[in-house]
């Protein structure tokens, strides 16, 4: 008796993702940026990073970025890009 033969297809996803390492701020200690427009930010509160998902991607990294050089704070930037709609929880 011959064995049924099976097939089996194995994916491997390779997901580049991108980390802004924030070491002066008092609320965000980090915010990776993934595939799709996918964000996460990690708060000081805990070591749980959240995900949200960017309208636009360049926008947020490009903010966080500016934000970072001219002293700002990220977790002011962070609150108003959720207010706005631009990050959107998942």
């Amino acid at each position: 008796m011959r064995p049924k033969d099976t097939h089996c297809q194995i994916t491997t996803l390779l997901f580049t993702m991108t980390t802004l390492n924030i070491a002066n701020s008092s609320a965000v200690t980090a915010v990776s940026f993934g595939e799709n427009n996918a964000v996460g930010v990690k708060f000081t509160s805990n070591d749980t990073e959240y995900g949200f998902i960017a309208k636009d991607q360049t926008l947020v990294r490009e903010g966080l970025e500016s934000a970072l050089k001219g002293g700002q704070s990220v977790g002011k930037l962070i609150a108003q890009y959720r207010a706005d709609g631009q990050l959107q929880a998942v």
